[in-house]
């Protein structure tokens, strides 16, 4: 492949689930890997006849085609760079392209951040960027690939992207950037953005306790919480891998560009559902309760199997009037609404700790011996130090070995599958 080049992956707003693509681009945390998908004939040669081989690993870009409409001229078309990534799989099945990709940094936008739709001075500055932008992919678009939907190329426009590239912008600041941009679209301005920053996980419950008293009173950190990085954890699919007796802390930040602070009457909420057989509770609400803001919600592992996977789901709901928060169910029975908004689905790889492991099964090894072994194998020891004859050890031996086994059984159920003391603080 061409050292110019980069994969450029266009996504409109001409079907809701093209723009859910857009603002999912927009949402998941750097490391993860989105799947996008396109018609052969939406692809440009040079990659539908490429040696896969040579095209993994290439720098991609996610770009939104705005203001896409079946009767749209392709002039008045214009394109909005989201972000950035590397190509990790390509696959080609009848007349669709699947594409892998792992999200890296966004775009950053020199704009100032939390400009409402409103500032025309705002507008007008973001619409020159953005023409900029269109001008640069325009040229490199073949004639026969400008549809007004979803298409896919490979650019020479490296050079021009290398800013880009190398950008070494704080990415929260960058995405605050980027979501100024498209609040500034007609398509999103009625949106509300999310997007999950970090899963820190905390080695002990106590550390935990300390960690929120010491936020709440804005003092310095003795011990910091283990910020989790994203890997992969199934094939083409990534997540977190998290231990099952740490407390975790998902940390979001959240941006509504065309509502102000409601604070008594929250007008959306975060929804976040995940499998109440690997976590307490169904699911927990978050309120929006301003325009921008980074908030956590804490997960409290339970009892489980030792090795498993599980997602954890965030989605934006609009909160209707007189409905309560408590829980999932309860958000399912109140009938609020799903709102423009992305949608995050993350694995969870839970494990349980080796230590917890081993422990139970030495325990269970020991009441076996007892259970099954001490007739046979410690009789002769027992009639020496006792001077018990036969008959009466073989009529205790059983009951103490039998009692003394299933003692270690429990010893061992209770070591591996211990629940975390919830109510501790």
């Amino acid at each position: 492949m061409n050292s110019d080049s980069i994969l450029v992956l266009f996504c409109s707003t001409l079907r809701p689930q093209y723009a859910q693509d857009v603002l999912n681009v927009t949402a998941y945390p750097e490391g993860s890997i989105l799947h996008f998908r396109y018609r052969a004939k939406w692809v440009s040669e040079n990659i539908l006849g490429a040696v896969t081989d040579t095209l993994i690993g290439a720098d991609i870009l996610c770009c939104l085609v705005d203001g896409a409409d079946e009767s749209t001229p392709e002039s008045q078309l214009r394109y909005v760079p989201l972000r950035f990534g590397n190509l990790v799989e390509l696959e080609k099945e009848g007349g669709v392209l699947h594409i892998y990709f792992r999200l890296s940094r966004y775009v950053h936008w020199e704009v100032p951040f939390g400009g409402l739709p409103s500032d025309r001075q705002v507008d007008e500055q973001i619409a020159s960027l953005v023409e900029r932008a269109t001008t640069t992919l325009r040229s490199e678009i073949p004639s026969t690939l400008r549809p007004q939907s979803k298409f896919c190329v490979l650019a020479k426009i490296r050079g021009l992207l290398q800013n880009g590239l190398d950008d070494t912008t704080e990415p929260t600041q960058s995405w605050q950037s980027l979501i100024t941009v498209l609040s500034h679209i007609r398509h999103f301005r009625e949106a509300v953005f999310f997007k999950v920053d970090a899963l820190e996980s905390f080695p002990t419950w106590r550390r935990w306790y300390e960690r929120m008293k010491q936020i709440d009173r804005g003092v310095g950190l003795r011990s910091k919480p283990t910020r989790l990085p994203v890997q992969t954890v199934e094939y083409l699919s990534t997540g977190f891998e998290i231990k099952r007796v740490a407390m975790h802390a998902l940390k979001i930040s959240y941006f509504q560009p065309h509502e102000v602070a409601i604070l008594r009457k929250p007008k959306y909420i975060i929804a976040i559902g995940y499998d109440g057989g690997y976590f307490l509770g169904k699911g927990q609400e978050l309120d929006v309760l301003s325009r921008v803001d980074k908030v956590r919600t804490t997960l409290y592992p339970t009892v489980g199997t030792y090795v498993a996977t599980a997602p954890l789901t965030l989605k934006v709901m609009e909160k209707v009037s007189g409905s309560s928060s408590d829980t999932v169910d309860k958000r399912e029975s109140s009938e609020k609404t799903e709102f423009m908004a992305p949608e995050v689905t993350i694995t969870l790889k839970i494990l349980h700790p080796r230590r917890a492991l081993w422990t139970a099964l030495g325990l269970f090894a020991a009441g076996a011996v007892f259970h099954f072994g001490l007739n046979a194998a410690l009789l002769p020891f027992y009639r020496e130090i006792t001077g018990w004859p036969t008959e009466t050890l073989d009529k205790v031996l059983p009951v103490v070995g039998t009692a003394i086994g299933y003692a270690f059984y429990l010893s061992a159920i209770v070591s591996a599958t211990r629940r975390p003391p919830t109510n501790r603080f």
